[in-house]
């Protein structure tokens, strides 16, 4: 039983983790990291891009999450002339498009695609976490009550909400693929567009994205979710069998309440001492009462005659 809890408390030590790295992942910007080597562009700006060179968001370093994206320099008056700037430095993210937007309809099917999977990702990320909050929730008490049946409970909803993070992670893989392939239409500011966008045509060769911490955290919180899931089903397991092993010890039915293992330790089901004299039962019990096997004094030999004879009077 002691390696039982010490397993279930590793169980809910990595759920809680899991949680608590997907919820950074969310909240935190830096999924992918784009680095613009400004003083390497600026003497070979073109005159077509040189209208764009100061003002779009896509010729700076930047740090790209799922809320929002930031911008980590030091010059930042272009942020001046977005409406959605917050804390001086990010950009609130429009490509879920809520509400559409009726300027990005000429971007083609691949952008509609692409929206679509960033709300999905979006969906999957938070329903995860209400998940791994139940199932942290559910693992504890299992913990604390020693009950293999909220343990396996909370094992499965860990396990379902590390899928979901998995899920999401793939869907913003294919996002990315889309942003780097499909989405062709000069204007964008999509990787996929630079060839074609005598715009933004330099930043091919002098911009370069990896993926941030939130990636990696997000990436490690769905791996801590499975491990939880885990070790809580094979401690659940573990559970069941103990549990079974002490109901057959003690003669009850597999199943039987934890509480029936305490009462049968102190007799009171009618087990080994039982009330006093049981096993005896009552007192001359064999004989039955006085005269039972004789029946009552008189009864047997006499007792229809008395009647007869009452009945007479």
């Amino acid at each position: 039983m002691k390696k039982s809890s010490g397993m279930l408390t590793v169980a809910v030590i990595m759920v809680a983790m899991a949680l608590g790295l997907v919820a950074i992942g969310l909240a935190t910007e830096n999924w992918l990291v784009t680095v613009v080597d400004r003083k390497a562009l600026a003497p070979l700006v073109t005159s077509s891009a040189l209208e764009v060179f100061d003002t779009s968001p896509y010729y700076y370093s930047r740090n790209r999450g799922l809320i929002r994206t930031c911008f980590p320099g030091s010059d930042l008056e272009f942020l001046d002339a977005f409406p959605n700037v917050v804390d001086g430095w990010c950009l609130y993210e429009t490509g879920y498009e809520i509400p559409p937007n009726e300027d990005t309809i000429k971007f083609g099917s691949f952008y509609v695609y692409r929206y679509h999977l960033m709300r999905t990702q979006f969906a999957l990320i938070c329903i995860s976490l209400l998940l791994l909050l139940i199932s942290s929730l559910a693992v504890g008490s299992g913990c604390l009550k020693n009950d293999g049946s909220n343990t396996r409970i909370g094992a499965v909803l860990a396990a379902i909400g590390g899928f979901f993070v998995a899920v999401a992670m793939a869907i913003f893989h294919g996002i990315e693929y889309i942003e780097n392939e499909k989405i062709t239409t000069a204007g964008t500011g999509f990787p996929a567009s630079y060839p074609t966008d005598a715009k933004y045509t330099l930043l091919d060769s002098y911009s370069r994205s990896s993926y941030g911490y939130s990636y990696f955290l997000s990436w490690i919180g769905a791996l801590a979710a499975f491990i939880a899931a885990l070790i809580g089903l094979c401690t659940s397991y573990d559970m069941s069998v103990q549990h079974g092993d002490k109901a057959e010890d003690d003669g009850l039915p597999l199943g039987s309440p934890p509480m029936a293992y305490g009462l049968q330790d102190a007799g009171y089901l009618g087990q080994d001492a039982g009330y006093p004299g049981m096993d005896a039962g009552y007192p001359d019990m064999d004989a039955g009462y006085p005269g039972q096997e004789a029946g009552y004094p008189g009864f047997t030999n006499y007792g229809y005659d008395a009647y007869n004879t009452y009945g007479r009077y």
